[in-house]
């Protein structure tokens, strides 16, 4: 996430002293723009390379496509003043506005974004990219808050990578944490877009399913702990070939007691899942 962010930073330096060029040209009627075009270029370059790599970890994401949108407007714009200036010898006021203005809301509109990247990245466990237990109690005050109010359905599981000790006794820490990636992968995979998955400590994981009943989210949850159980996973430096399981305990988001309440419910019913041979779902 680092790189990304860096990325972006450097792409926002190169469009300031592009935008800077602009105004040299606007104010001093400089005729050569062999500069200005080398940074021009650039400056668009850098700033496609750092979206395309944010959007590769963050795809789908309309604020990416917006920002791609109006920094081309803003080139546009740039772009139609140099050339009105060199064919006409003057600039239109209201198309220089025109250019401020997209200039300014461009600005603005990365501030917000590098914000959002960085509460993101405070809020996501470095390992998985799962959310952590950082943001975790605020997240699920809220969902507890609309069941509260509301009294829709809502589900919290457990779920526990089985034997995972033994995987970093006999493979390493390093495979350990090669499992947890791609446990962590499948997982966002087979979760929904309004689904909260969060790296719970160590080898368990916290989902919490909006919307989803007992009878509809048991077979969901059996979905995910089959999926997780047929992947055969590559790990290093052994370069071995495994294959893990993982015991899931699922409760109810319950408005008439306390989160934690709900979260206990779920860890019993994963101790019920682990008496009972692990591998499996049970409820509470």
């Amino acid at each position: 996430m680092i790189n990304r962010y860096d990325l972006l930073k450097t792409s926002v330096i190169l469009h300031r002293q592009w935008a800077g060029h602009v105004n040299e040209i606007l104010v001093c009627r400089l005729d050569d723009l062999r500069e200005w075009l080398r940074i021009d270029a650039l400056a668009t370059s850098k700033f496609t390379e750092a979206i395309t790599s944010i959007a590769a970890s963050s795809p789908g994401s309309d604020a990416l496509e917006q920002l791609q949108q109006i920094k081309g407007t803003v080139h546009q714009k740039a772009h139609l003043l140099i050339r009105r200036l060199q064919e006409e010898g003057h600039v239109d006021l209201k198309e220089y506005r025109d250019f401020v203005r997209a200039h300014t809301r461009f600005l603005e509109d990365v501030h917000a974004y590098e914000q959002s990247l960085w509460l993101d990245y405070a809020n996501r466990d470095e390992l998985t990219g799962l959310l952590n237990r950082r943001s975790m109690d605020g997240l699920l005050e809220l969902e507890w808050r609309k069941v509260a109010a509301i009294g829709s359905s809502c589900l919290l599981v457990m779920g526990d990578i089985d034997h995972f000790k033994q995987i970093n006794d006999t493979h390493g820490h390093q495979a350990g944490d090669q499992v947890l990636a791609m446990v962590s992968k499948i997982i966002m995979a087979q979760v929904r877009n309004n689904d909260l998955a969060f790296r719970y400590g160590g080898e368990e994981f916290l989902l919490c399913l909006p919307g989803l009943t007992l009878d509809a989210g048991r077979p969901f949850i059996e979905a995910v702990r089959c999926k997780i159980a047929g992947t055969s996973i590559n790990v290093s430096p052994a370069a071995a070939e495994i294959s893990v399981t993982m015991s899931f305990g699922i409760s109810e988001l319950s408005g008439r007691h306390p989160v934690s309440r709900s979260v206990g419910l779920a860890d019993e019913a994963l101790y019920c899942a682990k008496q009972n041979g692990r591998n499996c779902v049970e409820c509470k």
